[in-house]
Formats: C-alpha cells, sequence, structure tokens
C-alpha cells in the first residue's frame, strides 16, 4: 500500500485509469528515477502498479523502459591492509 500512496497516486491524482497510455507510464518510470529512487525501488514499484492495472489496461505497461540494477561495489584490500587487519585481530 505504501507504494500506492507514496508514489502512484500522487502522480496519477485526477487520470482516468482506462486513458492510460505506455507513454504515461513511461513518464511515471522516469518520474520515479527523477527522484533518486534506486533501480531496486523503481522495479517495485512498477511491478506493484503493473500488477494492479494488467486485467483493466494490459497494454498501458507495454514497452516501459526500467532501470538496470547497479552491481554492488566491492572493495578488497590490499595486501598491505589485510596484514595490519590480521595483526590487530590477533592482539585480541
Amino acid at each position: 500500500m505504501r507504494y500506492f500512496e507514496n508514489y502512484i497516486s500522487p502522480h496519477f491524482k485526477g487520470t482516468l485509469v482506462k486513458r492510460l497510455t505506455p507513454e504515461m507510464t513511461q513518464i511515471f518510470v522516469d518520474s520515479l528515477i527523477g527522484r533518486g529512487l534506486s533501480a531496486v525501488t523503481v522495479q517495485s514499484v512498477f511491478s506493484f502498479f503493473r500488477n494492479g492495472i494488467k486485467t483493466i489496461l494490459p497494454n498501458a505497461t507495454l514497452a516501459v523502459r526500467l532501470p538496470k540494477k547497479q552491481p554492488n561495489k566491492v572493495e578488497v584490500l590490499s595486501m598491505d591492509e589485510q596484514k595490519r587487519l590480521e595483526a590487530v585481530a590477533n592482539n585480541f
């Protein structure tokens, strides 16, 4: 319900469901991205939205481009950093 109250309802306020188009849906998705939401959140909101209207308007969500999930950045310790960490850990 949070997705509806926080994202869907404010964006589509006053819009009749039967008038939704793929272009309007794409603008909605783009607005979520513009708000700085993560790709995972945008995909979750869109999935909630799509599931809610797919039986009424199956074409309203066709061809909508979603953001791709960004891979997590992994930082690796250098050999020197690892040795220092091990030395500290061995003292406990």
